[in-house]
């Protein structure tokens, strides 16, 4: 049956009102990409926009904007169940013997969704590892990340050679950002290290310095007689520094949200 006249005004102000809400999320979104305190609020933006524009390349690219800001991570995937043939073929990864766990992944993709997930991550991860020693610091981040999701956050011997490779490629940037005094690079590369290499000692101690610099920083905001925007630059260089999950972190970005009222 033929669309009414009113049916078709009524979807195209619907059409209409949709664009504007996505136009207007991107033009918040614009805002938000130069501050590095509201990244979070960047994700959201870009990825509402996504929602109801799959195709849009800016809002694609203001939420990897986001992603490297927050150094987001897709989370784990949970250990397969006892029934799930999935589970042997993260066993065998995790165990070190990469054929028999692209054997297996194979053998059940068609049975088990998570089986057809993982035959791709490990071809995916087989052919980063055939390139080890060229990756750049992309691929070598993207496969330890990789292997941490095969493993359902386990890592297998594989992807801790991948490590000490991203360690040896990080570890002159962490030391020279960390002499310079630039804490925000120093300590987000100092935790990419540690994906990796978990018990990296050399980054470990940039954190601990960084934090240290950051609790200084931070406790120059409460200085008597510290000026506005003086606290506001050194509340900032805060939430830089540190992870949204820190709790300096929040503290901080609560001053600064109050110095902009």
């Amino acid at each position: 049956m033929p669309d009414t006249t009113q049916q078709l005004s009524r979807r195209t102000a619907l059409a209409a009102k949709l664009t504007s809400g996505v136009d207007a999320r991107l033009k918040d979104g614009r805002a938000l990409a130069t501050d590095p305190a509201r990244m979070g609020e960047l994700k959201a933006r870009a990825e509402d926009v996504l929602v109801a524009r799959p195709e849009s390349r800016e809002a694609q690219l203001l939420l990897d904007t986001a992603n490297r800001a927050l150094d987001y991570r897709p989370p784990a995937e949970k250990v397969p169940a006892p029934a799930d043939p999935a589970l042997t073929v993260v066993s065998a990864w995790t165990g070190g013997d990469s054929t028999t766990a692209v054997s297996r992944a194979q053998a059940c993709r068609t049975s088990s969704p998570r089986c057809a997930k993982l035959t791709e991550q490990l071809a995916r991860a087989t052919e980063l590892f055939k390139r080890l020693e060229a990756l750049q610091e992309s691929e070598l981040l993207e496969l330890v990340r990789l292997d941490r999701g095969i493993g359902s956050g386990a890592q297998s011997p594989l992807g801790k050679q991948a490590g000490v490779r991203l360690a040896a490629v990080l570890t002159p940037r962490a030391t020279g950002a960390a002499a310079r005094k630039t804490w925000r690079e120093a300590m987000e590369t100092a935790r990419k290290i540690l994906e990796g290499d978990a018990d990296n000692a050399l980054a470990r101690n940039v954190l601990r310095e960084g934090r240290e610099a950051a609790d200084a920083l931070f406790g120059r905001c409460y200085v008597g007689g510290s000026r506005r925007r003086r606290r506001g630059r050194s509340a900032k260089k805060v939430v830089e520094m540190l992870p949204p999950e820190d709790g300096l972190h929040r503290k901080a970005k609560k001053l600064l949200e109050r110095g902009r009222r």
